[in-house]
């Protein structure tokens, strides 16, 4: 059976389908092991390739996609990755090595499926190692909690890749054919000291102090800009107080209504956010109502805040029999002065700059957030982040319910307007 003509290695090439009985042919392979031997250790692999791009598409290989590693690829992206990890009460530590495979379009040729534009395999990087660990001591430390972390990673690129890795300094105008991909180590410890204090009147002070230090070494930069082999360093210290008050009142028979404001004022060393530095794992900042109140609200630690910043929000919960409640929070963060680190390139138009976090202007975006349970079997939830015009960034709103024994049904719509 013939199914058309694809580009299937993303060459920009059309290849010609392989029929039943050719020499040639398609194939994929998707394994995975767990080893969990007696004793705090672990280890494991995933093996995942295919041999194009469209296989699973073309003959309806169900949910090639699965979460059976460490590492998980994401949809339409496989990981082969084998890796260790050993955990305590205390303590945590893993080790991990990974490549990555992607089936995802990047552009979608409306006349001709067969030129569709696949991402390439050399974009993405090759991971060997990745390395976590964590450690808590046993007891208080000057009355708190002590946390100590640490991170090391090497990631190696074949191709080049512009935005949101690079900064817009960093991207060369006209054409980056045949640039190498961009390889760079980094290595992170980090100091965490928090303690929880409640007065008399049941107010909640939470004084933390946050110590970082961050070592980079980056290579094959663009060559048009003359820079070589960088060796970059940095460190942030940060103190601050989190602040929060409870109160409750009683609405009749088992039903009661929290109100909770909540504030955090917190100071940091000026941020040395060098361009040089590749933005590889902080390029997805979801603001909610937990990440709002974090130090460090970006994920991953190529990006990360300073100077002064208040953040303040509100939480109200209504509950009443069974189990039934309905929530609202809203809040928002507020900085001494503008980052404009933050701001990205547009992909299609390099010269021209986005905020694809909420957080490069002083004011960040709104913050709001609604959960509902009416009742065991219901259960609706809302999200949304809006800037300071009022305009919606982006939202979800989603509802449940279940039925029966095995009956559950999921509807959700999403809105993101953050990237244009």
């Amino acid at each position: 059976r013939n199914f058309g003509n694809f580009d299937d290695d993303g060459d920009g090439d059309v290849d010609s389908n392989v029929k039943f009985g050719d020499r040639t042919s398609r194939s994929y392979f998707l394994g995975h092991g767990r080893f969990d031997p007696q004793g705090p250790w672990r280890w494991g692999f995933t093996a995942e390739r295919t041999s194009d791009k469209t296989l699973f598409d073309r003959y309806d290989v169900r949910s090639p996609y699965q979460d059976n590693g460490l590492y998980y690829g994401d949809q339409r992206r496989l990981i082969s990755q084998l890796y260790a990890e050993r955990q305590t009460e205390r303590s945590y530590f893993s080790i991990a090595t990974f490549a990555l495979q992607s089936l995802r379009v990047r552009e979608f040729s409306s006349v001709t499926p067969a030129l569709n534009e696949f991402e390439r395999d050399g974009e993405l990087p090759f991971v060997a190692p990745l390395v976590e660990a964590r450690w808590e001591p046993n007891g208080p430390i000057l009355g708190g909690r002590l946390r100590l972390r640490g991170t090391a990673v090497s990631l190696y690129r074949d191709d080049y890749v512009g935005s949101p890795v690079l900064s817009p300094p960093l991207i060369p105008p006209g054409s980056t054919l045949g640039l190498p991909g961009i390889d760079s180590r980094r290595i992170s410890t980090q100091a965490e000291w928090r303690r929880a204090l409640i007065s008399p009147m049941g107010v909640r002070w939470e004084p933390f102090v946050d110590l970082r230090a961050d070592f980079y070494s980056v290579g094959d930069l663009p060559p048009a800009l003359g820079l070589a082999e960088e060796a970059i360093s940095r460190t942030r210290a940060t103190a601050g107080i989190d602040i929060s008050y409870p109160l409750i009142r009683r609405m009749g028979p088992g039903a009661d209504l929290i109100i909770e404001p909540m504030a955090q004022l917190s100071v940091s060393t000026n941020p040395d956010l060098d361009p040089r530095i590749p933005n590889e794992d902080s390029q997805t900042l979801e603001l909610d109502e937990s990440s709002l109140f974090r130090v460090d609200r970006f994920p991953g630690y190529d990006l990360y805040e300073g100077g002064l910043r208040f953040t303040a929000g509100a939480r109200a919960t209504l509950r009443w029999n069974e189990g039934r409640q309905a929530s609202l929070f809203v809040g928002r963060s507020l900085r001494d002065a503008e980052e404009p680190a933050y701001l990205a390139a547009i992909p299609d138009s390099p010269s021209d700059l986005y905020d694809p976090t909420g957080l490069a202007s002083d004011t960040s975006d709104w913050v709001v957030q609604a959960a509902f349970s009416p009742s065991d079997r219901i259960r609706g939830w809302g999200h949304a982040t809006v800037d300071s015009s009022g305009n919606v960034r982006r939202a979800e709103v989603a509802m449940d319910g279940r039925w029966g024994r095995r009956n559950l049904a999921t509807v959700s719509y999403i809105v993101d307007r953050s990237n244009p």
